[in-house]
């Protein structure tokens, strides 16, 4: 038997991830929503009075009892408060964000209490 037809493609442009494509765990998360972009990678940390998750700020200490993930796409919080998180798994070190104004690379004791949380930078 002979299949024949015309096959449409269509281009699409990859998107790069933070997590790394191994046994991740990466859901759905309520985002406090704060009118700005909120960049991948960005660490996410515990809820605010309304049980909306806020992002690590640039001079906040990185609590292993507060980090909740990391965000793995960028979130236009004005659009939508609901952001796609990687709660377990392996992330790429060099997306990793800490603050939406100024966003700055975490430190060794954030990447050791992501560890702690099972969120391994590579």
């Amino acid at each position: 038997m002979t299949i024949s037809g015309n096959v449409n493609s269509t281009t699409f442009a990859p998107v790069e991830r933070v997590h790394l494509e191994t046994d991740c765990r990466v859901l759905p998360g309520q985002l406090a929503a704060d009118d700005t972009t909120w960049p991948k990678g960005l660490i996410v940390v515990r809820e605010d009075a309304d049980h909306d998750w806020t992002p690590l700020g640039e001079s906040q200490p990185g609590n292993d009892l507060f980090l909740i993930g990391v965000l793995d796409e960028e979130v236009d919080t004005a659009a939508s408060a609901v952001g796609l998180v990687v709660r377990q798994g392996a992330v790429k070190k060099d997306l990793l964000r800490r603050g939406v104004t100024t966003p700055d690379a975490p430190d060794s004791a954030i990447l050791f209490f992501l560890e702690r949380r099972g969120i391994y930078a590579l």
